[in-house]
């Protein structure tokens, strides 16, 4: 039998290449553009207190070197105040947003972290449009 050897090597450095903090109104007008009604929009991501949408490149030989490296590329990140995680966000026209709960994943963590840390004005200001209601356990946008 082959003994296998596991090696772990965490990305030494994330690049974003475009950042915003969004009201989250507007996150669901982008996300739903495209969405019958009754349909069902690609989950986001829930880290503490926020809905992340993190977009990277299409694979490529450059973003591959770039990755083996240890530097991952994201083309877009953004996030929008959330104060509560729920596995479901429904929202107008009966659309249903799925939420994953990514709060112990250190990347993540640390992105909201850097956020926070950078874009405070932003993040408050997004964090006044907020407007929900909860239900069971669910949050829909009124």
């Amino acid at each position: 039998m082959t003994k296998r050897i596991f090696s772990l090597r965490s990305w030494k450095k994330i690049v974003i290449h475009e950042f915003s903090v969004e009201p989250f109104a507007n996150v669901a007008k982008n996300l739903t553009a495209t969405i019958p009604m009754g349909g069902r929009a690609d989950p986001l991501r829930w880290c503490n207190g926020f809905l992340l949408l993190v977009n990277g490149f299409p694979p490529s030989p450059e973003i591959l070197q770039k990755e083996l490296r240890g530097e991952l590329h994201w083309r877009y990140a953004g996030l929008s105040p959330w104060p509560k995680f729920s596995d479901i966000i429904e929202l107008g026209g009966k659309i249903t947003v799925p939420v994953l709960d990514v709060s112990s994943h250190p990347i993540y963590q640390g992105f909201v972290e850097w956020a926070k840390e950078n874009f405070w004005e932003d993040i408050s200001a997004a964090e006044s449009t907020l407007q929900l209601t909860q239900t069971e356990k669910r949050w829909k946008i009124e």
